[in-house]
């Protein structure tokens, strides 16, 4: 028996079907059991680079938001202190100072909740408790316990100046 004429819907219909079982046949392809790993030294290696990346980024931010910050707050304070010598009083510039280290310790906190190089998260707390104590001597009625928390304040700074000097541009 002959097989189906050409141009005949039995034809047709061969032609589709093999064409079908071809595109069916060429995307079943072959597959792999198992899964694929890596091997774990690298992945450690891997991971503790994004770590340091990370920490590097997050640096180099932190350090600049706080540091910019805390330069205002130094011109504030020098103004209160100038109004001081000046006056006797401190009332209308101690508010803005206090503003300002309110800032500061808000930005310090915020910092050390980003992932940072150890010595840097430490001098940043360091610096948020001189921040603290000298926003209560600010607020304090003693005028003389200024000195001693503008001189730790200061030291703190300066110390986070030198921790966060590499991260910053030159």
């Amino acid at each position: 028996m002959p097989g189906p004429r050409p141009g005949s819907c039995s034809a047709r219909r061969l032609a589709v079907l093999g064409a079908v079982l071809a595109i069916f046949a060429g995307t079943t392809g072959c597959t792999v059991a198992g899964r694929a790993q890596a091997p774990a030294a690298q992945v450690k290696a891997y991971a503790e680079q994004q770590q340091v990346a990370r920490q590097r980024a997050n640096a180099t931010s932190s350090c600049a938001v706080v540091l910019d910050g805390m330069g205002a707050t130094v011109a504030a304070y020098n103004a209160m202190i100038g109004e001081l010598n000046a006056t006797g009083a401190r009332a209308a510039a101690g508010r803005t100072v206090i503003g300002r280290l309110d800032r500061d310790a808000a930005a310090l906190r915020d910092a050390r909740a980003a992932e940072l190089p150890a010595a840097v998260d430490k001098q940043m707390a360091e610096t948020a408790r001189a921040v603290v104590a000298m926003r209560a001597a600010v607020a304090g009625p003693d005028p003389a316990s200024l000195n001693p928390a503008a001189r730790d304040w200061d030291r703190a700074r300066q110390r986070l100046v030198g921790a966060c000097r590499e991260y910053l541009s030159r």
